[in-house]
């Protein structure tokens, strides 16, 4: 089964609070702050990491963009909790990328590594 990157918009009001199974991802803050493992998010920054993690949203609360590598069935992989409201991406962008890969070397893992401030476009993913 191929990998796939999922992207979701989570929403969390002030001091709510959600917990993420383990998975690679990569929470981007884009409005707010977030408290996540360790450490306190502000605005345009991002935290990676696979194991399972709280998020909780500062006094002012917060929107994070999340990417998340699945594979299987996971579930919706929405964030729930009260005072978080959590989506997929929009109907114009895909919510879910089929990523094309070699054969995982034994003992090798794949990783996010990188995001952007800029919103996906909705253009398709191009297939190398």
């Amino acid at each position: 089964m191929h990998p796939v990157l999922r992207l979701y918009e989570d929403v969390l009001s002030n001091d709510s609070e959600t917990a993420l199974p383990a998975l690679p991802r990569m929470i981007f803050v884009v409005h707010g702050s977030l408290a996540v493992a360790d450490r306190t998010l502000r605005e345009d920054e991002a935290w990676s990491g696979e194991g399972g993690v709280t998020l909780k949203a500062g006094s002012g609360g917060a929107t994070v963009w999340r990417w998340e590598l699945v594979t299987g069935d996971v579930g919706s992989g929405l964030a729930i909790g009260k005072g978080v409201i959590s989506r997929a991406a929009s109907a114009s962008t895909p919510a879910a990328i089929r990523i094309p890969m070699a054969p995982a070397t034994p003992g090798m893992r794949p990783a996010l590594t990188a995001c952007s401030r800029k919103p996906p476009t909705g253009r398709p993913a191009s297939s190398a």
